[in-house]
């Protein structure tokens, strides 16, 4: 029989978090903060410990950074092998500051192992079912979220070396932290060639200019603002 994989993939909008202080991670689970990658591997093998007759832990392969890519399986053996039964693969955190993907991916592993032989529907789904749970697919953009000054665009891809500063060298000039508050801002430079203003109603915002417009008696195109990437 064929095994029927399905894909869940969960993608989760960027928002501040609330990041527990690094701590052992026990049973039960917690969810009232984010685990950082450290606590994310032991809260997996932790589940793999408890549950061993319905989990496989493996390492399905390494990052850029060199830190490992965990998978969790869960399957009933007793109703049969993973491979002769439809799959539900489920991953997060494809971008590294999408973080809270993988707290949704273990509390799905742990919600499914918790409630076997408990709950009739859940005990169901992992009888009939093979579950493959990759709770965080960017490792290292998880790892460098919670450890350096970010923007919220800032360890949404892969460790790929980039031109950060546009001067033709890679990865050796980062964005400052200008005042230490661990979030890198934007600053406003005035530019004479640059197509946005202030917003009048909301000088929090810069709105395009449309051509040929003009205030004072001067082209707004000469006096608008444009946003560069650097601390405040």
């Amino acid at each position: 029989m064929k095994s029927t994989i399905y894909f869940l993939i969960l993608p989760v909008l960027f928002l501040f978090t609330n990041v527990q202080a690094q701590e052992p991670v026990t049973m039960p689970l917690r969810f009232d903060h984010y685990y950082t990658y450290d606590q994310l591997v032991s809260a997996m093998k932790l589940l793999n410990k408890t549950y061993p007759e319905l989990t496989n832990l493996e390492i399905v392969g390494k990052s850029d950074e060199g830190r490992d890519i965990y998978l969790i399986t869960i399957n009933n053996k007793a109703t049969g092998a993973p491979s002769a039964k439809p799959g539900v693969y489920v991953d997060g955190n494809i971008h590294g500051n999408e973080i809270q993907a993988s707290e949704v991916c273990l509390y799905l592993a742990n919600r499914l192992l918790e409630n076997f032989g408990k709950n009739e529907t859940l005990t169901e789904v992992v009888n009939k079912n093979a579950w493959y749970i990759l709770p965080c697919v960017n490792v290292d953009g998880r790892v460098h979220f919670f450890s350096d000054p970010n923007d919220p665009s800032s360890g949404r891809s892969f460790r790929i070396p980039m031109d950060d500063d546009k001067d033709g060298l890679v990865d050796e000039d980062f964005p400052d932290d200008l005042n230490g508050d661990g979030s890198i801002s934007m600053m406003r430079k005035k530019d004479p060639f640059g197509t946005y203003k202030t917003d009048p109603e909301d000088p929090r915002l810069i709105i395009p200019v449309k051509p040929g417009s003009w205030e004072n008696g001067q082209l707004l195109e000469k006096r608008v603002l444009i946003m560069t990437t650097t601390g405040k």
